[in-house]
C-alpha cells in the first residue's frame, strides 16, 4: 500500500471508505498524541498487524497532521471542507492494546460530498500523509 519510498499509493484511502459519513467505515487512523510513546507503540502495533500471508509487512507508517487533513477543501468550492476525523477508541475488553484509545476513522465532512469529489481530493489526503516513519 506504500510506494518504495514510502509515500501512500491511491489504494490506501479506498472512496468507500473516504465517502463514509458515520459510523465504522471511515479510513482507519491513530491519535498518535494520545500515545504515550509513539515510536514504540507504533512499532509494536505493526509487527502485530503483520501478516506475511496476505503480504502484509510492518513496514512503517505514514504520519500526517490533523490539522492538514481538516484543511483538504472540495476542489470546486475551496471553503468547502472535505473530511473530518472522529474519534473511534476501539472497545475490546478481552484484550485492550495500547493504542486502541487513540484509534480514530477519517470520513468526508458531510452529505454534500460526492463520491467524485472525494476521488478529486484523494491526493490532497496522500500529500497530508507524506511523513513517513520506517520501522526496518
Amino acid at each position: 500500500m506504500v510506494y518504495a519510498d514510502g509515500t501512500p499509493k491511491p489504494n490506501i484511502f479506498p472512496t468507500d471508505e473516504l465517502t463514509a459519513l458515520n459510523g465504522k467505515n471511515g479510513v482507519s487512523v491513530d491519535r498518535c498524541e494520545l500515545l504515550g510513546d509513539p515510536a514504540r507503540l507504533l512499532r509494536q502495533k505493526a509487527d502485530e498487524m503483520a501478516n506475511p500471508a496476505a503480504e502484509r509487512i510492518p513496514w512503517g507508517y505514514c504520519i500526517g497532521k490533523a490539522e492538514q487533513i481538516r484543511l483538504i477543501a472540495i476542489a470546486d468550492n475551496e471553503s468547502q471542507q472535505a473530511f473530518k476525523i472522529c474519534p473511534d477508541a476501539v472497545a475490546s475488553a478481552r484484550t485492550p492494546r495500547p493504542w486502541d484509545l487513540a484509534h480514530a476513522i477519517v470520513v468526508k465532512f458531510d452529505n454534500s460530498c460526492t463520491r467524485a469529489q472525494m476521488r478529486g481530493v484523494r491526493d490532497k489526503l496522500m500529500q497530508a500523509f507524506s511523513c513517513k516513519t520506517k520501522f526496518r
